[in-house]
């Protein structure tokens, strides 16, 4: 993974004009992301713990609750019941087992001031977590993990416009357009060519996409780049992602698991559900 760290004063002026273009290019592209979280006091509880950071534990909370701020401001009513813990290492990945007090233990894998790379990371197991899943065998779990792709870079676009007016610290304003750029750089993985459509592209890829495997997430980011328009136009709807189906089915397809979460959700996100699946081909029992 390219990972992307705070840059000496030289190296920061040759880059100034690129990154300062693709931070215009992210703000441009995403007119529905507001600047700042409106429900900042909404956001789950957050604890760092353990060692390995490599770098200021207060300083890395303060760019995780930056992270879950951005992200959590579209799920103003989803109580997760327990604070997050934290570590930097053992990961990315969210534990299913909770703590005694309902403790949700997330494991990264990054630290010292790879800055973005942590607003990545910790955005993607967010999304996790707000699923609400317990259980990650079903064969078309591809589907999440491509919408938490969504989620990272979401994120990493809206925090590039929050930084540049917010930092977590002033002298870091001009951080924010690296986290742009760690989005695009992302983006650039895998790409559906432009005369495909993503159902198609599924259909040829569904056996891969069903493996799972960590080490073909670019097929997942080539479904996330199809989807991120949506979720960013529509941010309202990410609260529609907890409706997911969280329960094994050796029996199901794709068609009946989004049908299944269009069922389960509550009317305000079905019209969004019914878009979004369309792109995959796939037509809903409206009721």
């Amino acid at each position: 993974m390219n990972r992307l760290r705070t840059y000496p004063q030289a190296q920061r002026r040759q880059k100034n004009f690129l990154l300062a273009a693709i931070s215009l290019f992210a703000t441009m592209t995403t007119p529905m992301l507001s600047a700042e979280p409106r429900n900042p006091a909404l956001a789950p509880e957050l604890r760092v713990v353990g060692q390995g950071w490599n770098t200021d534990s207060n300083t890395v909370k303060r760019v995780l609750d930056s992270t879950t701020r951005a992200f959590w401001e579209n799920l103003p009513h989803l109580q997760i019941g327990g604070p997050i813990i934290v570590h930097p290492r053992g990961g990315p990945i969210t534990l299913l087992r909770r703590g005694p007090d309902g403790e949700i233990f997330i494991h990264l894998d990054t630290g010292d001031t790879y800055w973005s790379q942590y607003v990545f990371q910790m955005s993607h197991e967010l999304c996790h977590v707000a699923t609400l899943a317990n259980n990650d065998s079903h064969a078309d779990n591809w589907f999440e993990e491509s919408v938490c792709e969504v989620a990272s870079l979401y994120t990493l676009r809206k925090l590039s416009a929050v930084w540049h007016r917010n930092p977590p610290y002033p002298h870091w304003r001009d951080y924010a357009p690296r986290l742009a750029e760690y989005a695009h750089d992302r983006m650039l993985i895998r790409q559906i060519a432009d005369d495909v459509t993503l159902a198609d592209w599924v259909d040829d890829h569904r056996m891969q996409l069903q493996q799972n495997s960590p080490l073909r997430r670019d097929l997942f980011i080539a479904v996330a780049n199809r989807l991120l328009p949506l979720f960013e136009q529509h941010p309202y709807h990410w609260a529609s992602i907890q409706y997911l189906p969280t329960i094994s089915d050796d029996d199901q397809t794709l068609e009946r698991y989004f049908q299944i979460w269009y069922s389960n959700s509550s009317a305000q996100h079905r019209a969004f559900i019914r878009e979004l699946v369309s792109l995959f081909g796939v037509t809903l029992e409206v009721y």
